[in-house]
């Protein structure tokens, strides 16, 4: 599995490890698993980590269809997603789904090379990062 996620309840905190390569079908199914999660709620902010994907195969068809379902099954209250990568491919991937995220309104994205400073943006900086190891890896 090439993207795993965790929820921190306690710190209003998504979590999502993505690593080897990122597929359509993968990206939907786990968007889709993680909507049915109880404890998912408005204005959870996420935490996307990207580190470890050797190669993305998205199209923005898939990209923009996970956006809008968001939007629909949260719309209260924005949420925040910070993308922690060094990788320029990912930082490219990250700004296309940024700009489909962003046009539906409910969901800003932004890209990160430090995790102490996604951390601070999505306002978890007392998550501590140690508990980054629950976040299983593919």
């Amino acid at each position: 599995m090439a993207i795993s996620y965790k929820i921190f309840p306690d710190f209003n905190l998504l979590v999502t490890r993505y690593s080897g390569q990122v597929t359509n079908a993968e990206f939907l199914e786990t968007y889709a698993a993680i909507a049915g999660e109880q404890c998912r709620r408005s204005g959870m902010a996420e935490l996307a980590l990207l580190n470890d994907v050797l190669s993305i195969d998205l199209t923005l068809k898939t990209m923009r269809s996970v956006s809008q379902s968001t939007a629909r099954q949260l719309p209260a209250e924005p949420m925040r997603t910070a993308v922690v990568s060094s990788k320029p491919m990912h930082q490219i991937m990250s700004r296309l789904y940024r700009s489909m995220a962003e046009m539906g309104g409910v969901e800003t994205v932004r890209q990160f090379e430090d995790l102490t400073e996604a951390l601070a943006w999505l306002d978890c900086s007392d998550f501590p990062p140690g508990r980054l190891e629950e976040v299983p890896r593919s």
